[in-house]
């Protein structure tokens, strides 16, 4: 699986990794042409993990002639059980928690951190959840990564298995309960539908981000919740 990785030189063969995509193709989450075009890039196959170092934190660094990469580890004792602003920003920019450029300067900068924040808000909306009437009335059915997965496979098992009783509960129920294979099939393509819209409207923000020509336009383009 490809990861991607933007890095910046401290000296000549030695650069600090301070983002990471391990879903790069993703529609949402996904790098965007900008960020594909700065040359201090990378596309990996793998990224290996740190060792671990009881007392010590890991700092992902790569060589740009050769694309090796290794950590260095740092103690966090030598900052009174605290990490420093600069590095917990950049353990944040490996773990993609925030934007990758806290100071941007140029318009492809803020680009880059504009769709990061688009993308981020999309997800979290279709992570949140959704209404379906797939048992008569609107219910709120949560929207989990592992929802998603689970719904697909109670949808298609009840497709392929005419005997197979699905079970799905609302988010204000607690415990599963039987769904005819009508109304799971009506709630899993409702759930698709759905995440399609969302990922729609970030498509089109998206879009409007990378055509802006001032800085001010890219700052001016907000993530719109869906109206239920």
């Amino acid at each position: 699986m490809a990861v991607f990785i933007m890095y910046e030189e401290i000296i000549p063969g030695k650069a600090r990794v301070f983002y990471q995509n391990f879903t790069p193709e993703d529609p949402i989450t996904g790098v965007t042409e900008d960020m594909l075009s700065n040359e201090n890039t990378r596309m990996l196959n793998s990224i290996p993990e740190p060792e671990f170092q009881n007392g010590y934190t890991s700092i992902l660094y790569i060589n740009p002639e050769t694309d090796e990469l290794f950590y260095e580890y740092i103690r966090l004792n030598d900052y009174n059980g605290d990490i420093k602003l600069e590095e917990l920003d950049l353990l944040k920019k490996q773990l993609n928690l925030i934007s990758p450029y806290q100071k941007p300067l140029s318009l492809e900068e803020y680009k880059a951190n504009k769709v990061y924040e688009i993308s981020k808000e999309c997800e979290d909306e279709i992570l949140s959840g959704f209404y379906s009437d797939a048992r008569g009335e609107m219910e709120w059915y949560t929207n989990s990564r592992d929802d998603q997965n689970n719904l697909i496979g109670q949808a298609t098992l009840a497709t392929l298995n005419p005997s197979f009783i699905p079970q799905w509960k609302s988010a204000t129920e607690y415990i599963c309960t039987n769904f005819t294979m009508e109304q799971i099939i009506k709630l899993s393509t409702d759930g698709a539908v759905f995440k399609t819209e969302r990922i729609k409207a970030f498509d089109m923000l998206k879009a409007q981000i990378l055509s802006a020509t001032t800085v001010e336009e890219v700052e001016g383009i907000v993530w719109t919740k869906k109206v239920w």
